[in-house]
C-alpha cells in the first residue's frame, strides 16, 4: 500500500506501459511459434506423408498465427500513446487517478494485498487499466479457476459501461472466504447500476448499456 500512497502518474503509465511490452512480447512468441508449427507440419507431410497429423498442426499454427498477430497489434496500438490509453479516456488523466488512488490507499474497505476496494472504486493492484468507478460497474460475478480439479483462484469479475472486463483476484482458501464475501458486499452497495451473478438476462443487462468513450 505504501507504494500506492505515492504513486504519481508518471509511475502509472510507466507501469502500464511495461505490462503491455511484455503482452506484446509474448504476441510476438506465439507468433513465431504458429510459424514454427506450420513448418513442422509441411515437413510432416513431405517426409511422413501424414496429412491428417498436418491438418491439425495447420490448424493450431494458424490460430497462433492469428492469436499472436492480434495481441500484438492491440498492445502495439497502446504503446503509441500510453498516457492516452483507455482507462485514461475513460476515467481521467495519469494525474488524476494517481491522486485518487493515492488518497485511497490506506483506507481499503477489505483485508487484500491483491484488491484495492476504496468507497469509489475498485482496482487489481498489479493492473492499473483495471481501475473502476463504482458507477461505471453494470454485471458483477465470481469466477473460478481449478487446475486438475483444484481450486487455486479466485476473481471476481467487473464489466464497466463501456464493455470492458476485468478479473480481481482474491486468495483461496477457508480463510480467504470472508475477504471474497465481504468485498462482494462491499462493492455490491455501492454499485448501483450493476447486477451479479454470471447468465443470459444479466449478460444483455450490461451489453444494452454499453457506450461508446
Amino acid at each position: 500500500m505504501s507504494k500506492l500512497a505515492s504513486l504519481t502518474g508518471k509511475q502509472m503509465v510507466k507501469k502500464i506501459r511495461n505490462a503491455n511490452l511484455a503482452s506484446a512480447f509474448v504476441g510476438v512468441l506465439l507468433w513465431v511459434f504458429g510459424v514454427v508449427v506450420i513448418l513442422a507440419a509441411v515437413a510432416n507431410v513431405r517426409n511422413n506423408h501424414d496429412y491428417a497429423s498436418a491438418i491439425l498442426m495447420m490448424l493450431v499454427g494458424a490460430a497462433l498465427l492469428i492469436g499472436g498477430g492480434a495481441l500484438f497489434i492491440a498492445k502495439l496500438v497502446i504503446l503509441k500513446d500510453v498516457a492516452n490509453c483507455k482507462v485514461f479516456r475513460k476515467y481521467g488523466s495519469p494525474d488524476e487517478l494517481a491522486a485518487e488512488i493515492s488518497e485511497a490507499a490506506f483506507n481499503n474497505l477489505i483485508d487484500s494485498k491483491q484488491v484495492l476496494v476504496s468507497d469509489r472504486f475498485l482496482l487489481a493492484m498489479n493492473n492499473f487499466e483495471s481501475f473502476m468507478p463504482y458507477e461505471s460497474v453494470r454485471l458483477l460475478y465470481k469466477k473460478e479457476h481449478r487446475t486438475n480439479g483444484i481450486l487455486d483462484g479466485i476473481f471476481l469479475v467487473a464489466w464497466d459501461e463501456y464493455g470492458d472486463s476485468f478479473d480481481y483476484p482474491f486468495k483461496v482458501g477457508k480463510r480467504n472466504a470472508a475477504v471474497f464475501e465481504n468485498a462482494c458486499n462491499e462493492i455490491a452497495n455501492r454499485c448501483t447500476n450493476a447486477r451479479f451473478g454470471y447468465n443470459a438476462e444479466n449478460l444483455k443487462y450490461a451489453k444494452s448499456l454499453r457506450r461508446e468513450i
